[in-house]
């Protein structure tokens, strides 16, 4: 059970924010990060919104060979997954 809600990311300056960019830094290669922290997910045709990617952040990546992109739940998933290990 998670809590889900909507806010600004503005208001999140105090997080550690997490990008999810295709040109971002590994994530198996980010150290775990601390709790609690925000993990933004972009649409699947365009990705985070620009001015988003303007605050402050880690851009990070899925390094999986010969894939750059995959269905957003999937990849949620999947970020969650290595930053909960």
């Amino acid at each position: 059970s998670l809590p889900i809600g909507y806010a600004k990311l503005q208001d999140f300056r105090d997080y550690d924010i997490y990008f999810t960019v295709l040109n971002g830094e590994s994530v198996q290669d980010c150290p775990k990060p601390k709790e609690p922290f925000v993990l933004v997910l972009g649409n699947e045709g365009q990705g985070i919104r620009p001015e988003n990617l303007t605050l402050s952040g880690k851009k990070v990546k899925l390094d999986i060979a010969d894939i750059d992109s995959l269905n957003v739940a999937v990849a949620a998933g999947i970020f969650m997954f290595l930053f909960k290990e």
